[in-house]
């Protein structure tokens, strides 16, 4: 199978995006709690620390939250389908690809 046979590829998420808004609302507002704590900030600066925090978080959760794709292909007269995990990557160093 060349890269180019597959028709549609969908993303597998870690987390849901409801869940992940969840989590990243209570960690950037505890985040940001501990610095008011120490020395009150302007909300200008607020604004920054969060924008900050998005970044070093991981980002966007359509985009960086994926933990491997379903390639969706063709072979002869039936559907296939290919997992790829970048989950496996993480834990032995190469990334784990099965034909479903």
């Amino acid at each position: 199978m060349s890269p180019r046979d597959h028709f549609l590829e969908v993303p597998i998420y870690r987390i849901s995006e409801a869940r992940f808004a969840e989590q990243y609302e209570r960690d950037v507002t505890k985040y940001v709690q501990t610095l008011t704590d120490e020395t009150p900030l302007s909300p200008d600066q607020i604004a920054r620390i969060r924008g900050h925090y998005a970044y070093d978080y991981g980002g966007p959760w359509q985009y960086n939250q994926t933990v491997g794709w379903l390639r969706l292909f063709v072979l002869g007269c039936v559907f296939r389908s290919k997992s790829n995990t970048v989950l496996a990557e993480a834990e032995h160093g190469n990334a784990a690809s099965r034909t479903l």
